[in-house]
């Protein structure tokens, strides 16, 4: 499967990521594995307006960028400040889909001020405007935060990796 790194940060720069490509470990004069998938480093760390919040322009030049990048491809999306491009991918599917995510957090938060999408409310905002997205999982959120998720329902089904059940919501923990 094909693979992207998006850098913002500089974590995902070409000169400190270092691929392997499996079709260079050989056994016995032949190969051991076919050629490697595309592996690309796409480098947004000069775009304002991205850490943690992005603003409207920083989301049109994302969604430029990321355009050409497959859905069904593996995205290393640089640090935890940049999560919301996950939301950008998610906007793209066009059939009826369930999100799974691992994460300590549920990035279910309301916006802090306006509408502006965020790395702690991206989540939230998909479940808001993405039609196709039927249900969240969520692996991985500490319990602690379940006021995040406990006043929201959009008519999708969201679950958080636990057993607990929040009284009048849609969310199990």
């Amino acid at each position: 499967m094909d693979s992207y790194f998006i850098n913002f940060s500089g974590l995902y720069s070409r000169d400190k990521l270092c691929l392997l490509r499996l079709e260079d470990i050989s056994c016995r004069g032949g190969t051991l594995f076919p050629p490697t998938p595309t592996h690309d480093v796409l480098d947004l760390s000069g775009l304002e307006g991205t850490c943690c919040y992005c603003d409207t322009e920083a989301e049109d030049a994302i969604r430029r960028t990321i355009a050409s990048i497959p859905s069904r491809a593996v995205h290393f999306i640089d640090s935890g400040d940049y999560h919301y491009v996950s939301k950008l991918f998610t906007d793209r599917v066009t059939v009826p889909f369930t999100l799974v995510l691992f994460d300590n957090h549920p990035d279910m938060q309301p916006p802090a001020f306006g509408d502006i999408l965020s790395c702690g409310g991206w989540v939230r905002k998909a479940l808001e405007e993405n039609l196709f997205l039927e249900r969240v999982i969520i692996i991985g959120s500490d319990p602690s935060l379940a006021e995040e998720v406990a006043d929201f329902d959009a008519g999708a089904d969201t679950a958080l990796g636990s057993r607990r059940q929040l009284q009048g919501s849609p969310v199990q923990f």
